[in-house]
């Protein structure tokens, strides 16, 4: 019995005769879904494919915390080859301090942005992201499926493309993060332009 079936009969938690749907060229019956998931997925399936269960068998099913993506959440979604995620991570955390320093700053003329400001910001946005994180990795696993199986790839072939395309690498997460760290860096020092912008201009009478 191969790695996939073992796991079909043994551990999955939510083996049914149901199917689920996934917007693919035809239905996947659960089993199969189950072991395209785990080739995508690579040495932690398991551990997914349990978080997985209740949205795998019901659309409106809860995937649970994901603690990592809460703590380390770019490099996180790098660590899991999620690179539109990280973008988007990035662009919302940059446009919500730039919104921040435009509000407390520009507009209300404050020396600096009140004391937790910055810090109530991005523990929200990491609860956010630690709360979706699972969700939003199953929907990034199964367009990449989705998109396997249009090009008329199944079985064995379709596993070792998704093997492939998934899985984790430590290169990316880091190197994402350098980059964007730096990316960072430049947008501060534009806002450490602007606030001294706007403390230089003269205060309305």
């Amino acid at each position: 019995m191969s790695q996939a079936a073992e796991f079909g009969s043994r551990n999955n938690p939510y083996q049914s005769s149901s199917t689920a749907t996934l917007d693919s060229p035809r239905e996947l019956p659960l089993e199969e879904q189950v072991a395209a998931l785990q080739a995508f997925v690579g040495p932690r399936a398991e551990f997914y494919l349990r978080k997985w269960a209740p949205r795998l068998l019901d659309p409106s099913g809860e995937t649970g915390m994901n603690w990592a993506a809460f703590f380390l959440t770019s490099f996180w979604f790098g660590y899991r080859k999620m690179y539109a995620a990280v973008a988007i991570y990035f662009g919302v955390v940059m446009l919500l301090a730039i919104l921040l320093q435009v509000v407390f700053v520009g507009i209300l003329k404050l020396d600096i942005l009140p004391p937790g400001v910055n810090l109530i910001m991005n523990l929200m946005v990491s609860i956010v992201c630690g709360l979706c994180a699972n969700s939003w990795y199953l929907a990034h696993a199964q367009r990449a499926i989705n998109k396997a199986r249009a090009q008329g790839l199944e079985d064995e072939h379709l596993h070792f493309v998704l093997e492939r395309q998934g899985g984790t690498s430590l290169l990316a997460a880091f190197g994402l993060t350098f980059v964007v760290g730096v990316i960072f860096v430049a947008v501060f020092v534009v806002l450490g332009v602007f606030v001294a912008v706007m403390h230089g201009l003269p205060h309305p009478n």
